[in-house]
């Protein structure tokens, strides 16, 4: 019983974190955007809550560049982010994003988020071997 509880338990710990992070709506994320607080159009003050909002936003970014995907079409797309692109940038274009779209609020942060830079055109799908004009 003992050898079969020293596994139960992280086990436990595992299912309840994946439930904490199945409940990940984009308002939580834009939440903690709204915290940034400019003082000059380039320049945010950063409050703790914020550094969650373009934490998660460095690692989103990172985590799809260069990734393969399907277009709307079903054909294989590699996903490119514009040159310079900042995580202040992306979470200004998520803010206002979001403020024009509130019946994203409940669905996935990463979708909102996904839909938010497709709809600026920060990120563009290109077909694997095209130049995307750079």
């Amino acid at each position: 019983m003992k050898r079969y509880m020293k596994f139960a338990w992280p086990l436990f710990l595992l299912v309840l974190s994946g439930i904490a992070q199945a409940d990940n709506p984009a308002r939580g994320l834009l939440a903690q955007c709204n915290t940034l607080t400019f003082t000059t159009a380039e320049s945010p003050k950063v409050l703790p809550p914020a550094y969650k909002c373009l934490s998660y936003i460095d690692g989103w970014l990172d985590g799809i560049s260069g990734m393969l995907t399907t277009d709307d079409k079903g054909t294989l797309q590699t996903i490119t982010i514009e040159d310079g692109v900042t995580n202040v940038q992306v979470a200004k274009v998520f803010i206002l994003y979001m403020g024009n779209h509130p019946e994203e609020e409940n669905k996935p942060r990463q979708v909102a988020l996904w839909h938010a830079m497709l709809g600026s055109g920060l990120v563009t799908l290109v077909s694997p071997g095209k130049s995307n004009g750079r």
